[in-house]
């Protein structure tokens, strides 16, 4: 280690501390060596996620490790980067699950320096600020992350985290505000270099580039490659793309840029949809109503896609959203994107430059994917940056090559300086000594530079100023946060009303948002713009023609944002709601969370909690996972307010969305019974019985993946009773067909079958908005419903009528319900054992699945593909498609309703000579329906077990077939005694 490299400085860094829970207990038992090799796999894990993010690891404690963020490498946003480590640390030893870990954290003013003992040397932290980081970590409960104020304030906007209150810590006088860290919000992306500003020399990269044209020439001639560059922040990505970019250009090549953020996961598809529109062509969702649609079928129809216009324009937000049948799930949309990027990037030459792919979320990276595979044969050039420490399967193929950027060399950070600065003797110790602090980092050599100006420690003109200061550069602050909020302080009056009017916006803000708030009379506004400009606070990034600034380094943003006293920042964030609802109005959906929250920082929970609806619904087919995050915040923010009128109404609504979207998340029954009360509590206060009855099947929906079908008939009864109180004959009609649902689900056929009956009768009372609501057509889910209850109860005849009549109807039966009623017939024909039948039926089944991708039909397509197998005898083959089948259920919780089911029919695909391990399945079939109070599931899963028995010539005992005659009765599922005869 390089100790004049690591001499003390006091930096403002954030701590980390991570410590495994229970370690004693995981190794009390082992050898020393094994007990060595269980704890260093552990911090092996979590050093990588320290390292992935740009921390410095200072301190292994045997269970627990010690990390800084901020020095000795640089970061612009080491707090923010800390909490990502922190996430990834625990996230991946949850993934793992072998054990737990606990963090703490904590942003504060340290005296960092390299510090020798006997047996080597380490880069370490000393102050308060490491002691407060410590003791957080003590606190912290199993697999939680506690952060303190500080922390929380230095990524302020770009946090989620739980107040815990003030905490007295071990060993402090005072009390410290405390936050359980839960999740990164949103964050807007920029292009850094457009806008004019002066920027230094392009150095000691040439080969980089030079390698880069080179596979655009091979790119151009249809051999594409996709080609990675890596390297630490700051180090020059962003500048080797832009430099490439501008060459392209230059000759005539388009060129289309992409980033995402380091602090975007929870918004990463944003980057993923604006590429897209630029692919596509110039796709804009400020297009008149139907425009945009319009224009996208045009551009498709030249590759034969036309078809695939009105999915990809929901997913792009152009369109407005006729919601049928599932919700479009990312398993569809991104198969789309990936068959329309390949048709459209065999056809034209083009670069597609995607920046900073290390912070796209899982979401993000399936849609990379797609792009990657959809331009590997085209002619397009994929060039995609991201740090060190993003590895990829991807990267492994042939078709892949990287450029690895380090810091630059000592001359190439001289000559920037020389650049910049000039060859006047004067200035040849402030030279050394920016080449010393920027170690090999251009961006900090610029940033040192342009405060040297600031203080007017320079004077002359660009690339020949001298100085009477030669250790000017000594005397600035260490960091480069240090570094912007001494240039902030030098601003006059009305400079820093605009910088602090805009910070409230963020990274990039309008220069009319930014007026507006500010408060400054728009004639003087663009002098002040102008003069910042000048001084590279700011530069120019204009986007489809609107005129658009950004803050040179977030950093900028942050300080500005931090000065604010509390009841100023509130004013500013209000107007800034105010200005942004005005900007984005006819994208408000899309922009809804940001204006949101504005509203919420200024506090105006009313207001906020409408926005946050708004965003929700927008995202709830996009990211349903985000929107159910999103409804959750709404409740918070309502929880504190009265429980009356509005928000009253939006607490209903985001209890009533966290239960309809909660499959994606696995929510058990036990934590949505207290949100379902509490929404159907709210529905009743309101006297909203339509929220009441749509509440009510969502949450049976719920129980019948997890939970109880009794527990879901008695919901509707509760709902029934509610409505009584406030007739409508809409919802009424419609609680009636969710009624039917119901008490099939719970077994009782022929009661379903009545129900059902009056229901279609009824049927046209539901309204348009009620349809729309739930999703589906009501008359088509009912038809569907009542094939299977005639199937079960022996009218073959009657439910093949009802099917034929359903699948005529091609122009309105969505993919679904067509699903559903195939898979009736496959269930018919394996009862009549018509292989020929139940192999169409399943085929038909494929082809839906091809058209449609969701994780849905996909369960269906296996479970009945595996069904028709096993009626043809082709048992190997069907126990693969069964256990596919449950697997994709449990993965994508999707389809669970059907496991009893699915289970069954596994046990059923064993061999004679596997009749234990047959039985031993079906047991557990039959045990999850009585579980979950599916009668007709448990009678399949008993007449499974029977016949087995019977096939393998083993006896059945009587209380058996008493069991089975009993549940014949109850459920009057007479076809169902047909299965207990053996299939050979």
């Amino acid at each position: 280690m390089d100790s004049t490299r690591y001499r003390p400085e006091k930096k403002l860094v954030t701590v980390l501390f991570a410590d495994i829970v229970d370690s004693t207990k995981l190794i009390e038992h082992l050898e020393p060596d094994e007990a060595a090799t269980q704890l260093n796999g552990i911090l092996a894990s979590m050093r990588a996620g320290i390292s992935r993010f740009g921390g410095a690891v200072n301190k292994l404690q045997g269970d627990g490790l010690m990390a800084i963020f901020g020095a000795p490498i640089p970061q612009e946003d080491h707090a923010i980067q800390a909490c990502c480590a922190a996430i990834a640390i625990r996230d991946s030893i949850m993934q793992a699950g072998q054990v737990q870990v606990r963090i703490g954290m904590h942003t504060g003013e340290a005296v960092v320096q390299e510090v020798s003992n006997d047996l080597s040397s380490q880069y370490e932290a000393m102050g308060i600020a490491v002691h407060i980081a410590a003791r957080a970590e003590q606190v912290a409960r199993p697999s939680e992350i506690i952060i303190t104020d500080t922390t929380l304030h230095s990524a302020r906007e770009l946090l989620e985290a739980e107040a815990l209150g003030p905490r007295l810590l071990k060993g402090l006088s005072q009390s410290i505000n405390l936050y359980s860290l839960l999740a990164i919000r949103p964050f807007a992306a920029s292009q850094q270099f457009l806008g004019g500003q002066r920027i230094s020399n392009f150095v000691a990269r040439a080969d980089s580039l030079s390698e880069l044209h080179a596979h655009l020439d091979r790119s151009l001639s249809g051999a594409s490659k996709i080609v990675g560059i890596s390297g630490d922040p700051g180090v020059g990505k962003s500048r080797l793309g832009f430099e490439f970019a501008t060459d392209c250009r230059r000759e005539g090549v388009s060129v289309i840029e992409a980033r995402a953020t380091a602090h975007g996961q929870t918004t990463s598809l944003q980057p993923i949809v604006d590429l897209l529109k630029s692919f596509i062509g110039n796709i804009r969702t400020t297009s008149p109503e139907g425009t945009g649609l319009e224009l996208l079928t045009d551009r498709l129809s030249q590759f034969g896609l036309a078809a695939e216009a009105k999915h990809l324009a929901e997913f792009l937000g152009i369109s407005k959203r006729d919601v049928r049948g599932e919700p479009t799930l990312e398993i569809a949309t991104v198969a789309l994107v990936r068959r329309v990027c390949r048709a459209i990037g065999r056809e034209q030459s083009m670069v597609i430059l995607f920046e900073d792919l290390h912070w796209l979320d899982a979401a993000g990276d399936s849609f990379l994917l797609a792009l990657i595979e959809a331009f590997s044969e085209s002619r397009v050039l994929l060039l995609l940056s991201f740090r060190p420490g993003y590895i990829r399967d991807w990267m492994k193929s042939s078709n892949y090559s990287q450029i690895t950027l380090q810091p630059l060399p000592r001359e190439a950070i001289n000559d920037i300086a020389r650049e910049l600065i000039g060859a006047d003797p004067s200035t040849a110790e402030l030279r050394t000594q920016i080449a010393e602090r920027s170690a090999g980092n251009p961006f900090f050599a610029e940033e040192i530079t342009r405060a040297l100006l600031d203080r007017k420690a320079l004077t002359g003109a660009r690339g020949n100023y001298s100085t009477t200061e030669p250790n000017a550069a000594n005397m600035l602050p260490n960091t480069v946060r240090g570094l912007i909020s001494f240039r902030i302080d030098r601003l006059d009056d009305q400079q820093k009303r605009f910088v602090e009017a805009a910070s409230v916006v963020g990274r990039e803000f309008s220069a009319e948002v930014a007026t507006e708030i500010s408060g400054i009379d728009r004639s003087d506004a663009q002098t002040q713009i102008d003069a910042l400009l000048a001084l590279e606070m700011i530069y120019s990034a204009p986007q489809g023609g609107l005129e658009q600034l950004a803050f040179k380094h977030p950093l900028v943003q942050e300080v500005a944002y931090a000065s604010l006293v509390s009841e100023r920042r509130k004013l500013l964030h209000r107007r800034a709601a105010k200005a942004l609802s005005s900007h984005f109005s006819k994208e408000l959906n899309e922009h809804a969370a940001l204006i949101a929250r504005h509203w919420e920082e200024g506090g105006d929970p009313i207001q906020a909690a409408s926005l946050y609806m708004t965003s929700a619904t927008w995202m709830g087919t996009r990211d349903p996972v985000q929107a159910v995050r999103t409804w959750k915040h709404v409740r918070d923010l309502t929880s504190n307010l009265p429980a009356e009128g509005p928000s009253a109404f939006m607490r209903m609504m985001a209890c009533g969305q966290i239960i309809n979207l909660s499959w994606r998340e696995n929510a058990a029954p036990e934590l949505l019974e207290p949100i379902y009360e509490e929404a159907t509590r709210l529905a009743g206060q309101l006297k909203d019985a339509r929220a009441g009855a749509l509440v009510t099947m969502a949450y049976g929906r719920a129980l019948l993946a997890s939970g109880s079908a009794d527990d879901y008939l008695s919901g509707v009864k509760k709902a029934q009773e509610m409505l009584s109180e406030t007739p409508n004959s809409s919802v009424a009609a419609l609680l009636l067909a969710v009624e039917s649902h119901s008490t099939g689900q719970a077994g009782f056929l022929k009661s379903a079958l009545q129900l059902n009956s009056r229901a279609l009768e009824r049927v046209s009372d539901v309204e348009v908005a009620d349809q729309r609501m739930i999703g589906f057509d009501v008359k088509h889910w009912l038809v569907a419903l009542r094939s299977r209850y005639l199937m079960q109860t022996g009218d073959h005849a009657g439910a093949e009528y009802l099917i034929d009549e359903l699948l005529r109807d091609t122009a309105k039966l969505d993919l679904t319900h067509r699903a559903v009623a195939l898979g009736v017939r496959v269930d018919a024909a394996a009862l009549n054992r018509d292989a020929s039948r139940a192999f169409e039926a399943a085929g038909e089944l494929e082809s839906i699945a091809r058209q449609n991708s969701s994780p849905y039909v996909s369960v269906l397509t296996n479970y009945f593909r595996g069904i028709a197998l096993l009626v043809a005898g082709e048992n190997e083959k069907a126990h693969e498609r069964l256990s596919k089948a449950l697997e994709q259920a449990h993965r994508d919780r999707t389809g669970l309703e059907l496991e009893p089911l699915m289970l069954a029919n596994l046990s059923d695909s064993f061999g004679n000579d596997q009749a234990t391990e047959a039985i031993e399945i079906a047991n557990r079939a039959q045990a999850l329906a009585r579980r979950r109070s599916q009668r007709v599931a448990e009678l399949f899963a008993l007449s499974t077990k029977i016949r087995i028995l019977n096939r393998a010539a083993l006896a059945v005992e009587p209380a058996l077939t008493e069991e089975f005659d009993r549940l014949i009765s109850v459920t009057g599922a007479e076809r169902l005694r047909l299965r207990t005869l053996p299939t050979s």
